[in-house]
C-alpha cells in the first residue's frame, strides 16, 4: 500500500514540475543560439504516519428552554437629533397573543405622522394613521422701509428720485 502511495506522489510531483529556462537564453540580447532548458527536479517528501486519535467524548446537548404558551415582550425607543432634524419614536408590546404598537416620525413636508397599529390571529393587522402639522415658532420679520435715492443728474432739470422697489425703468436723458 505504501509503495502505491509513493508512486502516486511521484506522478503528481512530475506532473507539477515545470521547465525552467537557463540563464543563457536570457543572458545576452546578442546571443543567437537556441535556448537551453533545464528540467526542474521534483522534491518528493513522504508524510510520516499519524497516530489515530481516540474518539472525543461529546458533552450532552443542552436542555431545551421551556415552552412559554403565552409569550410577551415590550420595547420603546426615541430619537430626537437637533443637528439632523431626525425625530422619531416607536413603542410595541405583545400580550396575550396580540401585538399593539405605535410609531411616530416627522415627514419632510412638515407634518408628524403617527401610526397606531394592532395585530392578532383573529383581526390580522390594523393601522390608524394620523397626520398633523408641526407647530413651528416663526420669528416675525423685521420690516424696514428704505428711503428713496435722490440725486441730481447734470442733464436733468429736476432731482430724480428712484425707489429700489420700482419696476419700470425711468429715463431722464435730454434726448428722450
Amino acid at each position: 500500500m505504501a509503495a502505491k502511495f509513493l508512486v502516486l506522489l511521484a506522478l503528481v510531483a512530475v506532473s507539477q514540475a515545470g521547465v525552467i529556462p537557463s540563464a543563457g537564453y536570457y543572458g545576452s540580447p546578442f546571443a543567437f543560439h537556441a535556448p537551453t532548458f533545464a528540467v526542474a527536479k521534483p522534491l518528493i517528501t513522504v508524510a510520516k504516519p499519524v497516530a489515530i486519535a481516540k474518539p472525543v467524548v461529546v458533552a450532552k446537548p443542552a436542555e431545551p428552554e421551556p415552552f412559554d404558551p403565552n409569550p410577551s415582550y415590550s420595547f420603546h425607543y426615541e430619537v430626537k437629533d437637533a443637528t439632523t432634524g431626525d425625530d422619531k419614536s416607536q413603542t410595541e408590546s405583545l400580550e396575550n397573543g396580540a401585538i399593539k404598537g405605535m410609531y411616530s416620525l416627522v415627514d419632510p413636508d412638515g407634518f408628524r405622522r403617527t401610526v397606531e397599529y394592532t395585530a392578532d390571529d383573529v383581526n390580522g393587522f390594523n393601522a390608524v394613521i394620523n397626520r398633523e402639522p408641526i407647530a413651528v415658532a416663526v420669528a416675525k420679520p423685521v420690516l424696514t422701509v428704505a428711503k428713496p435715492l435722490v440725486y441730481h443728474a447734470p442733464w436733468a432739470s429736476a432731482p430724480v428720485a428712484h425707489a429700489p422697489w420700482a419696476t419700470a425703468a425711468v429715463s431722464h436723458a435730454p434726448w428722450a
